[in-house]
C-alpha cells in the first residue's frame, strides 16, 4: 500500500466525490482495499469483504463508501479501465522536483519505477559452504543467485517462513549489502575474537560474527529492538 500509495490516492480521488476525514481510518482501509485488488491479486470479493469487515464503531458510516468505492475499482479492473501505472505520484513532491532537476525526467521515472517493485529477499547463511549447498538445491525453484559469500538472492519468494531450512534456522533474512561490514570486518580478523556490536538489533551482524566463530557483545539502544534481536 505503501509503496504504491500516490497512484492509489490518485485513483482513490478519481472515484470519491468527498474523501474521509484525514483523522479517520476509512482512508487507509480505502488505500489497502485498493492495493489488494490492484497489486496484491486478491480476489475482488476477498478483498471487499476483509476491508469492510476490518471496518471500527467509528467508521460505521463509511461502511457503504468503502463498499461502492472499491466495487467500482473493481469493476474498472475487470474492464481493464484502470489508469495506467504512473510511479512518479508515488514521490514527494519536493523530491520528485530535486531528482527531476538533477537527473532529468527519464532517469527520475526509471527511478520511481524501481521503488515501486517489490524488494528482492536476501537471505544470509551460517557459513559459504551452507549457502553453496542451498543455492544447488534450492536455488532453480526461488531464481535465486550469489551476491556474496554467504548471501543469496532471491527474485521469487514471498514467504520466508515456508523456505527450507528456515525452521532450522539455517539462515536469516539480511540484505546483502547490509551484511557487508561484518563480512569486512571478519575478512580481517582471526576467529576467536570479542567484537562489540553496538548497534546490533535485528541481529543480522551478531549473527554473522556469531557463525564465523568469534564471541559478541551485542548492545542496541532500543530494549524493545534488543528483544526482537533475542527472538531472532
Amino acid at each position: 500500500t505503501l509503496r504504491h500509495y500516490g497512484e492509489i490516492d490518485a485513483l482513490l480521488r478519481h472515484h470519491v466525490k468527498k474523501m474521509p476525514r484525514l483523522s479517520s481510518l476509512a482512508r487507509p482501509l480505502l488505500a489497502i482495499g485498493a492495493a489488494q485488488l490492484i497489486y496484491m491479486n486478491v480476489p475482488s470479493h476477498a478483498a471487499l469483504h476483509e476491508t469492510v469487515s476490518a471496518t471500527g464503531r467509528r467508521e460505521q458510516p463509511y461502511r457503504g463508501l468503502i463498499n461502492a468505492v472499491l466495487r467500482n475499482i473493481a469493476r474498472a479492473q475487470e474492464a481493464d479501465k484502470l489508469p495506467a501505472p504512473d510511479p512518479l505520484l508515488n514521490l514527494p513532491e519536493w523530491l520528485k522536483e530535486n531528482w527531476l532537476d538533477f537527473y532529468g525526467p527519464e532517469k527520475t521515472a526509471a527511478i520511481a519505477a524501481s521503488l515501486a517493485e517489490a524488494p528482492m529477499l536476501d537471505l544470509c547463511f551460517k557459513s559459504a559452504a551452507a549457502a553453496e549447498s542451498w543455492l544447488a538445491q534450492h536455488g532453480a525453484q526461488y531464481k535465486g543467485e550469489a551476491v556474496g559469500p554467504t548471501h543469496i538472492r532471491l527474485h521469487d519468494s514471498s514467504d520466508v517462513t515456508a523456505l527450507a531450512g528456515f525452521t532450522e534456522g539455517d539462515f536469516w533474512v539480511q540484505n546483502a549489502a547490509a551484511g557487508q561490514p561484518a563480512a569486512q570486518l571478519i575478512a580481517q580478523i582471526s576467529a576467536p575474537a570479542h567484537v562489540l556490536d553496538i548497534c546490533a538489533a535485528p541481529g543480522g551482524k551478531t549473527l554473522q560474527l556469531a557463525a564465523a566463530g568469534h564471541r559478541v557483545t551485542a548492545l542496541d539502544i532500543s530494549k524493545s529492538r534488543l528483544q526482537r534481536l533475542a527472538e531472532n
